[in-house]
């Protein structure tokens, strides 16, 4: 850690979400290279060897995680779920198995394949990629055929100068015959990097404004078992190298709103007349958006007063920061005759960046002092482009030859809410027009009033954002005195969120993009698997 320091405190029982040390990881690897019947081969191995490919923790299951932090049962052994790539047989497969209790030297580990927390009941799909050799081999070969052709294409053109900053560059007539060749091509320059440019703006040689902390971290932290408590807030962080930090057992005031909070996914769509950039479709997780971290930037990333955490298991130094920020508004105000009240907008931020081939993503999770949260992310980065010609109604054009690819972001979360215990109901509440007639009045009266109705699960399930319909979640067997239910709504902040094709000819039927209500299930863990782009 650094910054200044927050208090130390001792969680009130073990994190069993917290992620394997590098010990357990050690031990792991060991014990998995000595069992003959998986016969692993170290490094990738050849075509026809059985490889490992990665791990992490196996969350225990709910049932048996609340009967430990709630009543008296003891500690949920650990176990961890690995991937390997099974080759030996001539049919490649990704599959998972568990593997555990753990550490390894601490009980009898044996391993299993692992069905339970997939809607299949199967850990096991096919290596979709297990030809990629052969499909290089080609693409090496008819390429090595042009070689000459583009050089004397662009004779200028230099091996350490030259980008290929998006592909296709030539014009196509509609019978897909190459019409004629697009010059100049886009070479390397000031335009295509992040330095300063141009003259410097007035003033800007003079210090910024920073935020300061003058008394301090107010927050409370057991490092070692990943516990925070900040202004009545508690939880638990756990973190995976598939999707990074998730968020457990959130509390307020020590009731549970959370048993989960947690990335899923994070898709990434591209278009463009190019057939590169058209059939091009990012799954994050599967490029392992976690193992992606990044060392913060004190001052950049997070303020310099900011407490910041280390992700042992990757090695990765400050990768997650905390600290608290004033909002540039009140939370509270109000004036009346003589006097004005007003409350400051604290909240509590914990961060981290993922940066995943072009895209840095950073997370936010931000606790506010009137119980709400709310979970942002930015992204930055460089462009995938592709060349400008014929491509107007994809993009705008960057540069002589270069034109930003038209993509949208589709970010999917998990959020498991026990509100007053696990028995939670979703209510849509609707604004709708009504003419009401009362005794007061002789005639109708245009108004309008409220209409709640149940959110059932499964089909019926979608919630469809609109400006007149808002979502909440409460527990229906614990109303107040009041007869009202205590819960939490849920709603996008983003007033322009959206989602453009439900459609995708990449995907299939991997693309949704809506809000769906379910009930709590072990086989359904997660919104999407990790082996989807594999």
């Amino acid at each position: 850690m650094r910054g200044t320091p927050p208090v130390k405190i001792t969680a009130p029982k073990n994190n069993v979400w917290k992620q394997l040390t590098n010990d357990d990881t050690k031990g792991l690897l060991k014990w998995l290279y000595g069992q003959e019947d998986l016969n692993l081969t170290r490094g990738y191995g050849g075509r026809h060897s059985n490889t490992y490919w990665d791990h992490e923790l196996m969350p225990p299951n709910k049932t048996d995680v609340l009967a430990y932090i709630d009543g008296d049962s003891g500690e949920p052994a650990r176990y961890a779920k690995v991937t390997v790539n099974m080759r030996s047989s001539g049919e490649s497969t990704f599959d998972d198995i568990l593997v555990g209790p753990l550490p390894v030297d601490e009980a009898p580990t044996t391993w299993q394949p692992l069905g339970y927390p997939y809607t299949r009941n199967t850990g096991s799909i096919r290596d979709v990629h297990a030809k990629d050799v052969q499909v290089y081999d080609w693409i090496s070969k008819h390429t090595n055929a042009v070689k000459k052709i583009t050089a004397n294409l662009w004779p200028d053109m230099k091996r350490n100068n030259y980008y290929w900053l998006g592909s296709q560059p030539y014009l196509q007539s509609p019978d897909g015959k190459i019409g004629s060749w697009i010059f100049p091509a886009n070479l390397k320059g000031e335009w295509a990097e992040s330095d300063h440019i141009g003259e410097v703006l007035p003033l800007d040689t003079k210090p910024p404004p920073q935020a300061v902390a003058p008394a301090g971290a107010r927050f409370s932290i057991d490092e070692k078992e990943k516990y925070i408590e900040w202004m009545g807030f508690s939880f638990y962080l756990g973190f995976t190298g598939n999707r990074g930090m998730a968020f457990y057992d959130i509390r307020r005031k020590g009731q549970r709103i959370l048993y989960e909070l947690s990335f899923q996914e994070a898709l990434a769509r591209y278009a463009g007349t190019d057939p590169a950039q058209s059939t091009t479709a990012y799954l994050d997780a599967a490029y392992n958006l976690g193992g992606s971290i990044v060392e913060l930037v004190p001052g950049y990333d997070c303020p310099t007063y900011a407490t910041f955490m280390d992700v042992p298991d990757l090695s990765r130094k400050n990768g997650i920061c905390f600290f608290e920020f004033n909002a540039d508004y009140p939370m509270a105000r109000h004036s009346g005759y003589g006097y004005t009240t007003n409350t400051k907008n604290i909240y509590f931020v914990v961060r981290a960046v993922y940066t995943v081939g072009n895209y840095d993503y950073m997370f936010s999770y931000e606790f506010y002092l009137d119980g709400s949260i709310q979970v942002s992310v930015r992204a930055s980065g460089v462009i995938r482009g592709q060349y400008a010609a014929g491509n107007e109604e994809y993009g705008y054009r960057t540069h002589d030859a270069l034109s930003g690819s038209m993509h949208d972001h589709t970010l999917s979360f998990k959020a498991d809410f026990d509100i007053l215990g696990s028995a939670n109901t979703v209510e849509s509440t609707s604004f709708v027009p009504a003419a009401e007639k009362y005794i007061w009045s002789d005639i109708p009266r245009n108004t309008f009033k409220l209409r709640r109705e149940t959110v059932e699960t499964g089909d019926s399930s979608r919630l469809n954002w609109d400006r007149a319909t808002q979502y909440r979640i409460f527990n229906r067997d614990k109303p107040n005195k009041y007869g009202e239910y205590r819960g939490y709504r849920i709603l996008p902040t983003d007033g322009t969120t959206h989602f453009t094709n439900d459609v995708s000819s990449n995907l299939a039927n991997l693309v949704h993009p809506f809000t769906y209500d379910s009930c709590h299930y072990e086989a359904e863990r997660h919104r999407a698997s990790v082996h989807a782009s594999k």
